[in-house]
């Protein structure tokens, strides 16, 4: 902050207010503030000078757009998406005049612009945007480049989130299929793709998919030594009955879990205890599982809590417990109706909603006979946030 100012003042008084030089120091005084969490000065900072280089240069000049971004980014940061959704759209159309429709910097005002749209609901708006950053980005980069598959996974998490399940497994499929190199390398974002791959499978009744996506993440996990990718390999092949079934390896992921358990904290915590209790439920220790489960449904109103709670219902189901096990279960539908109602469902966590209404399928089936809850669908979301408004 200090030499930015220094820059900024030495070069006013040299140069003059005007000079280039003075306005990029100022522009650079006014990125400290945004990353200072100054959200005042900052704000105060870029307004001035998108007024100056608009007078100097014209509003749809380079110089004017970036700093335009910059007051977005300004916005979006202090929780005003939609202020930044109003400013990025003015940025998007004047790159159409300025650019054209495949430029790389307009695509990636296309993309921020679907990522405002998604913190402010408008989930239809998003997909359509991110749809055509990806389509764009394949024609002008190449499917294997990392600026598209960075995208793709932006789609895949926007289909996941507005539950088009069969979309999101298909991104996952082509998003694997394009990865090349060092990215394909890197565990966790491979990790992450057949996890959510394999959870899209299953809702979207894909049994098929889900074992090539979940055997696969199986292959490449099973020997790790970290506990969040023992975790997700625990979370995966415990979620359908008659899936887990090598003891040994999974007991060695669970030792990794329980340290990752201790140090994770607050929502990580419910989720990881949540993990070694759907492994204990899967082996027929109750007892164990219970213990386990009744950590994670300490966590309230959230996705995991609810799954936590259909487990444990069929536990007490399993021992004989007809009516705790009811009175379980129709506790858990009421925090999975609310976690629905208040739209909690993120872009990144949506697979956490998902395995709770996969769990919730099993838990109805072993207590009622038959599945009674319907599948989450987009509209029944459209409602749930119509509802919400």
């Amino acid at each position: 902050e200090l030499i930015w100012q220094a820059l900024w003042q030495t070069n006013e008084r040299v140069m003059g207010e005007n000079h280039a030089n003075t306005l990029d120091a100022l522009a650079g005084l006014g990125t400290v503030y945004l990353n200072q969490g100054r959200y005042v000065e900052a704000e105060e900072v870029l307004r001035g000078l998108v007024r100056t280089y608009s007078s100097l240069l014209g509003p749809n000049h380079s110089r004017t757009l970036r700093i335009l971004s910059q007051l977005a980014l300004v916005y979006a940061t202090s929780d005003r998406p939609d202020r930044a959704a109003e400013i990025t759209l003015q940025v998007l159309q004047a790159m159409d005049k300025a650019f054209g429709p495949q430029h790389p910097a307009r695509l990636t005002q296309m993309g921020n612009l679907a990522e405002l749209y998604n913190r402010l609901g408008r989930i239809e708006e998003a997909v359509k945007l991110a749809e055509l950053v990806v389509s764009n980005k394949q024609a002008v980069l190449g499917g294997s480049h990392p600026e598209t598959l960075r995208s793709g996974a932006y789609l895949a998490n926007y289909y996941g989130q507005s539950c088009r399940w069969q979309q999101c497994a298909a991104q996952c499929k082509e998003i694997l299929g394009s990865a090349q190199g060092d990215w394909d390398e890197r565990m966790g974002g491979v990790g992450i793709f057949l996890f959510q791959g394999a959870v899209a499978s299953l809702l979207a009744g894909d049994n098929a998919s889900y074992s090539q996506f979940a055997s696969r993440l199986f292959n490449r996990m099973h020997a790790t030594t970290n506990g969040g990718e023992a975790q997700m390999i625990l979370e995966l092949d415990c979620l359908v009955p008659n899936r887990a079934t090598n003891w040994t390896i999974y007991t060695r992921l669970a030792d990794l879990v329980r340290p990752y358990y201790l140090s994770a904290g607050g929502e990580g915590e419910g989720s990881s205890s949540l993990a070694l209790g759907m492994l204990e439920f899967r082996r027929g220790r109750w007892e164990e599982a219970l213990q386990w489960l009744e950590k994670s449904r300490r966590g309230g109103y959230s996705s995991f809590a609810s799954q936590a709670g259909y487990f444990a219902a069929m536990i007490h189901y399993q021992r004989g417990r007809a009516d705790t096990a009811r009175e379980v279960l129709e506790q858990a539908n009421r925090r999975f109706a609310v976690f629905l109602r208040s739209c909690s469902i993120s872009a990144v966590h949506w697979h956490e909603f998902g395995r709770a209404a996969i769990t919730r399928a099993e838990a109805e089936r072993m207590l009622l006979g038959r599945t009674v809850s319907e599948s989450p669908t987009p509209a029944m979301l459209e409602a749930a946030r119509e509802a919400w408004n």
